[in-house]
């Protein structure tokens, strides 16, 4: 598998990716992978994903012209998550109030984001594989809430992260 950055305002349209699929195929993948961020078009995030993002109907509409590649999508649920955090919508959801790369994993209101997330994902690809991101959270235990949490000593422990991705996992 080879993974297709569609992320930082990337608008391909079905022929580019048709193209990518082809090509994908004929060079004897049988997955293709789509980091994906904000620019895919979430039901459960419209205000998020701007013009020009791949749509779930994209998505099925590939998977039916090209039914032996598998199509993973690659989804960020802590990191990686200024396209939604920096928007009105998403801004009380962040770690930090700066930076705005990360979601705050205490937040009850950003665990339920995540599962809806999850949820449009895996209702617009059929893939064995989703892969959740998890890298680049810099900013894990800055914010008041995770700062008093008795683990913000520990945030880099699989402990930690087990605790909170296990439900987005689950």
């Amino acid at each position: 598998m080879w993974t297709l950055d569609i992320a930082r305002e990337q608008s391909p349209t079905y022929e580019h990716l048709q193209g990518f699929a082809k090509f994908s195929l004929d060079s004897g993948y049988s997955a293709l992978g789509f980091y994906l961020e904000h620019r895919f078009a979430y039901p459960s995030a419209p205000w998020a994903h701007g013009t020009g993002c791949v749509t779930p109907d994209l998505v099925k509409r590939l998977r039916r012209e090209f039914p032996s590649l598998q199509i993973v999508p690659f989804v960020n649920l802590l990191g990686h998550m200024e396209g939604f955090l920096n928007c009105e919508a998403g801004r009380q959801l962040r770690e930090t109030s700066f930076k705005g790369m990360q979601g705050c994993p205490s937040n009850p209101d950003f665990v339920r984001f995540c599962e809806e997330l999850l949820d449009d994902t895996l209702a617009a690809f059929d893939s064995e594989l989703v892969h959740i991101g998890g890298d680049e959270t810099w900013e894990l235990a800055m914010c008041p809430a995770c700062a008093d949490s008795p683990i913000a000593t520990s945030t880099r422990s699989p402990a930690w992260t087990r605790t909170h991705t296990s439900s987005s996992a689950a």
